[in-house]
């Protein structure tokens, strides 16, 4: 993919890829399982009143023994195995994403991210076990906008902001 270095709106999603990686049975439930252990989000910590101390994150959790045992049955069929992938693959961008970002120049800051030891890299990584190279970027340029008041960046502003709100992205610090 070739990126322009012009402004962006950006996601990072969690690429579910199961359809490449779970040819044979033991590696499509592998692959499942590996899914369903995930961390979802960074780990918040505050203080409740004064006295208590808490943490919240969210995880995928472990499939009930009745679905886990379907799941097995499917697994063993190559052709139920190809379409329950080919249907949670086509969810990757119904998920909530991992991070929403702008960008004034969408080639650098994409580079800057795929950096191991970029901030956002490193976050997925301790916070959630994500590498860079398990996520699929989706974006989009924004035009001049020559007539609106503020122009481009506030614009881009502005969509970054509703784009934080209306869907989480579970490693972007605070909305907007």
């Amino acid at each position: 993919m070739s990126l322009d270095e012009r402004p962006a709106l950006y996601a990072w999603y969690r690429a579910i890829g199961l359809s490449e990686r779970a040819s044979t049975a033991d590696e499509f439930l592998r692959h499942i399982d590996r899914l369903l252990g995930q961390r979802l989000s960074a780990l918040f910590k505050g203080t409740l009143g004064g006295l208590y101390s808490t943490q919240i994150q969210e995880i995928a959790t472990t499939l009930p023994a009745s679905k886990a045992e379907l799941l097995s049955s499917l697994a063993h069929d190559e052709d139920a195995r190809r379409h329950v992938s080919g249907i949670l693959d086509r969810a990757t961008f119904v998920q909530s994403p991992l991070y929403i970002g702008k960008a004034s120049n969408l080639r650098r800051r994409v580079g800057e991210h795929l950096n191991q030891s970029s901030d956002l890299a490193t976050r997925l990584r301790r916070e959630a076990g994500i590498s860079m190279s398990d996520c699929i970027l989706r974006f989009q340029y924004v035009p001049p906008f020559t007539e609106v008041p503020g122009g481009r960046e506030d614009v881009i502003l502005l969509i970054e902001d509703i784009l934080t709100r209306i869907s989480p992205a579970a490693f972007v610090r605070k909305s907007g």
